[in-house]
């Protein structure tokens, strides 16, 4: 069996969570699935983000999300990451010890 690097599984899985799990090759579908979500959620919450805020701005409204709750996601956000970049990294260990 083929050495997967921890660190190539902790930065994909960083970058876009499941990659790095496709890439160990273990828990491949539950990688796929997380791929698909974050670009499906990705894609979604641009349009529908973009969307809201150019009517906003048209309308002359204020933005009703404070700078308090955008910083809490983008921290919460950034957590995830790092939680499936760990996870990530400690997959391909495993993989190559055999387990």
């Amino acid at each position: 069996m083929e050495k997967k690097n921890p660190w190539v599984a902790a930065i994909l899985n960083f970058v876009l969570s499941g990659l790095g799990y496709v890439y160990t090759g273990k828990r491949i579908w539950f990688g796929i699935g997380l791929v698909l979500y974050s670009v499906f959620s990705f894609v979604t919450g641009m349009t529908l983000g973009t969307q809201d805020a150019v009517a906003r701005i048209v309308a002359g409204m204020p933005n009703p999300i404070s700078d308090t709750t955008y910083a809490f996601f983008t921290v919460s956000y950034l957590l995830l990451c790092a939680l499936f970049a760990y996870d990530g990294y400690k997959t391909a260990e495993e993989v190559n010890e055999g387990k």
